[in-house]
């Protein structure tokens, strides 16, 4: 199924799930969030989910939040 999306607007972030970068509403931890469905980003597809995420919110595109302490902070 993946080969048959477009690689530029859709990534594999678990081994369950793939997702369109312009729907993610904010990421944090090993989570990220489309509307109000949390997704796991799986161990071995973070490092290049985050990249690729870095590079988009250097666009302002998504919100990257670190918890800490219990509270989320923008990065």
């Amino acid at each position: 199924m993946d080969e048959l999306l477009p690689p530029q607007d859709f990534m594999r972030v678990h081994k369950s799930y793939t997702v369109a970068l312009a729907a993610i509403d904010s990421v944090y931890g090993n989570t990220l969030e489309i509307g109000k469905v949390q997704v796991p980003i799986g161990s071995n597809y973070k490092a290049d989910f985050m990249s690729r995420i870095a590079r988009c919110c250097r666009a302002g595109a998504f919100h990257i939040y670190r918890r800490q302490n219990h509270r989320e902070r923008s990065l």
